[in-house]
């Protein structure tokens, strides 16, 4: 929680340093990622800063590289691309559960 500072406004508030979280938005869309925050804002009606934050908060890293660090730690050797699209699916699914549970209780 070190790189989380200010506050975002709305119905979840949350500590955050904007510079940080946007510069890391913006560093994970140059690299081909992110958009995963950006769905995962929208299927729980939040912006993707609050993601990013709660990510951060609860994982040290962003949405996307706990999606793909939990992916390759279940993936199969060999696993069709079909299969990965779907364990990221699963995976994702499971990871905005632990988000929507820190959003309606906070993190203490």
């Amino acid at each position: 929680m070190s790189a989380i500072r200010s506050v975002i406004v709305g119905p979840y508030e949350r500590k955050v340093n904007y510079r940080t979280l946007r510069t890391l938005l913006v560093e994970e869309i140059v690299q081909g990622q992110g958009e995963a925050e950006y769905k995962a804002a929208r299927r729980l009606g939040v912006t993707p800063e609050v993601i990013a934050a709660t990510s951060f908060e609860l994982w040290s890293h962003s949405f996307t590289s706990e999606r793909n660090d939990r992916v390759q730690k279940q993936a199969h050797t060999g696993a069709s691309s079909r299969t990965l699209q779907a364990l990221r699916g699963h995976v994702a699914r499971r990871m905005l559960d632990e988000i929507q549970t820190v959003l309606a209780h906070g993190s203490d």
